[in-house]
């Protein structure tokens, strides 16, 4: 890819165009589901459906409106932005400012949403749609060989048009996790142990000066919620979920670091996170027992940061992050050995 490239086509002057009457008639485009979301969830704090101290998590609130979980995250951490909704002590988000009252399960927000008199949320068909359920299908082939996506197969697959899905691809790209060959293909793979290398070098470079910049502002109870999730999971580690530990992965080396400054180097440290897919797919085909000295390094460093002693935890995540990159390289190894998986039908294998 050649991103300098696509930046001076698009800045470089264009031809005037002649001027087209605007044709009337027809409806207007509708906007995107995250704000059609925003939009729903915010008419319900307005008429006390969802009072202040509510809870709300984004699991739940995607059952309800019958989408992945992209979207919602998305019209939440938006409205986390504009000041509507402060992070929960353990997960999701707390409407308004005050103390935390009530959790809202799937139940309680069916109920919440069926009571309103309100046209129906616009469903359309974006990327926001599908873009779970293709991250999905993409890292789970990553380790296995170079695979090519078939547009063709992917919009029937998904039913959605070459629209929605290429703006799908495209967030899968500049997330990381595709590339486009010379001839324009949208390519997946192979992550070699080069890649997941050059990963940790930057996640090493990167993640503590995030962290040090981060933590400082971030709410003591929020962390004290994390080490609490990280002390039950050690207590027994043989009755794991694996959705328990990748919520524990997420808290450590994504939301942490939100309140960094530095947007760009946040965007730098989200392009090499894909390691993490080899741990995935390890937690989810073979049921291992939890890693339990890479807990107790969460442990540690959560328990330095409580205490304020941010330099030494900062330290501490550098040597977790090298010790992680030695055991996701030994996993690769592992997983290169393997019988290719079944893809999706939309991923072609190549090499």
């Amino acid at each position: 890819m050649n991103h300098v490239n696509d930046q001076a086509i698009e800045e470089a002057p264009q031809k005037a165009s002649p001027v087209v009457p605007k044709k009337t008639g027809h409806p207007q485009k509708p906007q995107p589901l995250y704000l059609s979301i925003r939009a729903r969830i915010l008419e319900k704090i307005a008429d006390g459906t969802l009072p202040k101290g509510s809870v709300i998590k984004e699991g739940p609130l995607a059952s309800v409106f019958g989408v992945s979980r992209a979207p919602v995250r998305r019209a939440l951490h938006q409205m986390k932005q504009d000041g509507k909704l402060r992070p929960a002590l353990g997960q999701g988000f707390v409407i308004g400012l005050g103390p935390e009252t009530t959790v809202k399960n799937a139940v309680d927000l069916k109920s919440a949403f069926s009571q309103n008199s309100a046209p129906e949320m616009e469903r359309t068909a974006t990327w926001e749609n599908i873009y779970d359920d293709m991250l999905l299908d993409v890292t789970n082939c990553l380790p296995f060989g170079t695979f090519r996506i078939s547009e063709t197969a992917a919009c029937t697959h998904f039913s959605v048009g070459r629209t929605a899905l290429r703006d799908a691809l495209g967030k899968l790209l500049d997330n990381g996790f595709l590339e486009k060959s010379n001839g324009s293909h949208w390519i997946a793979g192979p992550l070699t142990a080069n890649d997941i290398h050059e990963a940790f070098e930057i996640r090493r470079l990167l993640e503590p000066v995030a962290f040090q910049q981060s933590v400082p502002n971030f709410d003591r109870t929020a962390i004290q919620s994390m080490r609490e999730r990280v002390a039950d999971l050690l207590k027994d580690l043989e009755a794991h979920d694996p959705s328990k530990i990748e919520d524990i992965e997420e808290d450590l080396h994504r939301i942490l670091l939100e309140n960094c400054e530095n947007k760009r180097l946040l965007h730098a440290i989200g392009r090499s996170q894909f390691p993490f897919i080899v741990n995935r797919i390890f937690r989810r085909n073979f049921g291992l027992t939890p890693d339990q000295p890479a807990l107790e390094d969460h442990l540690q460093i959560l328990d330095f940061t409580i205490k304020n002693q941010i330099d030494v935890a900062k330290k501490m995540l550098e040597v977790h992050l090298e010790t992680a990159e030695q055991n996701t390289m030994a996993k690769l190894r592992v997983l290169s050995i393997l019988p290719k998986p079944i893809t999706a039908p939309y991923l072609i294998n190549i090499h």
